[in-house]
């Protein structure tokens, strides 16, 4: 074989062994509650919602997506961001009741009337009344050029990369009408950049997207972003378990992918000594894994610290530090949940 040939082969043997660690390995994809930017008492359980720059009603959520020819794109985008943040508290652990109160007045300039949101929180029977009282958005365009062929700088050969930047900033108002107390003043900012490229200047920004389109997505996203700022919040998390080609390792994982964690703690737990290096700590690391998924942190930390110290697992770090703010988190999280 020659040095060409034995390149070749050594490149293909490094292929089929990267390919053969890569299916070692089974992703599992879980939720883990993650706490609130600020911590709101427990005592306020239940909120009414009320948008001040286009007033919302109940009877018109249903039916968002139409809206009438005379509001202007701000007040389009107040309500966009209003339900941005009303579907996610729908799915909050903290507040248990959310309201959008029937309104009968207009946009007011002193939103801070107490006996008019002691009214509406008392008919709603709700703790405290979240406001929405500005928004604005900002809509910023570039470009970059390049050359098809650095050779050719024809204007045929240009090759124009646009990125078109959407802002929205809105500003809220948490407030307890009931102690005169204005909980948080929030001002929330989000970007989302869109990009593409084209041979002619203008095109993409044309094929992106609409403006207004853009404005509203990035104004629902914001809506969202507010909502992590006053509730805890889910996030997806995705860790790998180790299967390997051990036939026990395979049962494990069948195990825990149908949520029976401790059947499949019980099969790895009997390889956490094994005389081979590789079986052992990534029984160790599953068993960790196991224990997070039944909630039981302190264990999943102890392992993975053992696996660390004994192997010098990287690995084993790194999700021992996710566990130990994860723990850090729960803490919180204890004082925000009613």
């Amino acid at each position: 074989m020659n040095l060409k040939d034995n390149q070749k082969y050594l490149f293909l043997v490094y292929i089929l062994l990267s390919l053969s660690s890569c299916s070692s390995y089974k992703n599992i994809t879980y939720n883990i509650l993650k706490p609130a930017e600020i911590t709101i008492s427990p005592e306020i359980s239940s909120v009414s919602l009320i948008n001040n720059i286009f007033p919302t009603n109940p009877d018109s959520i249903a039916v968002l997506t139409e809206y009438p020819d005379n509001m202007n794109i701000n007040q389009v985008a107040s309500v966009e961001c209003f339900m941005g943040l009303y579907n996610n508290l729908l799915e909050s652990e903290k507040y248990k009741r959310i309201v959008v109160p029937i309104l009968n007045f207009d946009v007011v300039e002193n939103i801070i009337d107490w006996k008019a949101l002691k009214e509406i929180c008392s008919f709603d029977t709700t703790d405290a009344v979240i406001i929405i009282y500005d928004i604005e958005h900002f809509i910023f365009s570039n470009y970059n050029v390049d050359y098809i062929d650095e050779t050719n700088r024809a204007d045929n050969n240009i090759l124009y990369t646009e990125y078109l930047f959407v802002k929205i900033t809105s500003s809220w108002m948490l407030i307890n009408p009931f102690n005169k107390t204005v909980i948080n003043f929030s001002t929330i900012s989000d970007t989302i950049t869109w990009s593409g490229k084209e041979n002619n200047l203008g095109q993409t920004i044309e094929e992106l997207t609409d403006t207004n389109s853009a404005i509203l997505k990035v104004a629902n996203y914001n809506g969202m972003h507010y909502c992590k700022r006053i509730s805890p919040y889910w996030k997806s998390v995705t860790q790998e378990i180790y299967v390997g080609n051990n036939t026990d390792f395979i049962k494990a994982y069948q195990l825990a992918d149908s949520n029976n964690w401790k059947a499949a703690a019980e099969i790895w737990e009997k390889y956490v000594n094994y005389p081979n290096v590789k079986i052992a700590k990534n029984a160790r690391l599953n068993l960790a894994i196991s224990y997070e998924m039944r909630g039981i942190l302190w264990k999943a930390r102890l392992w993975s610290l053992r696996t660390y110290r004994e192997f010098k697992n990287e690995r084993a770090f790194e999700y021992s530090n996710y566990l130990f703010n994860r723990m850090k988190d729960m803490e919180k999280i204890k004082k925000q949940m009613p």
